[in-house]
């Protein structure tokens, strides 16, 4: 299936096939042609939101939001910024703070002053 998906989508999926154990790949095929951001703020953010109790999961989240976070792509950058790091914050779900690292924290910086949150939970330091 990766290979009908845009690369970015095709790249989480990759590193992420359990998103086919939550979501058909119908499902993901129509939010990919929608874009990246419907694949990453609808599909991706509910697939965190489903596993977060779990700390290995947590750390596979945080390592690809660093990958993003850290690439010299600006649109992978964005993506990190607005299509994960914002919906978390807004909803509250710090779960993943701890484990973010450099690049993934400094967008979280920008984000929380878009938001009227308590940002404490979300200045932790990795953990690793």
């Amino acid at each position: 299936m990766t290979k009908t998906l845009p690369p970015n989508d095709a790249h989480c999926l990759s590193v992420f096939p359990e998103l086919l154990e939550q979501f058909s790949e119908s499902e993901l095929r129509s939010a990919s042609v929608l874009g990246t951001y419907i694949f990453h703020e609808d599909y991706f953010a509910k697939f965190i939101a489903s596993r977060s109790s779990n700390e290995v999961m947590l750390r596979r989240f945080s390592d690809y939001i660093e990958y993003l976070a850290s690439n010299e792509d600006y649109s992978l950058r964005d993506l990190a910024e607005v299509g994960i790091l914002e919906g978390l914050v807004s909803k509250q779900d710090h779960r993943v703070a701890p484990f973010l690292g450099p690049a993934s924290s400094e967008l979280v910086a920008r984000v929380l002053s878009h938001f009227d949150v308590d940002p404490k939970p979300w200045l932790n330091v990795r953990k690793r």
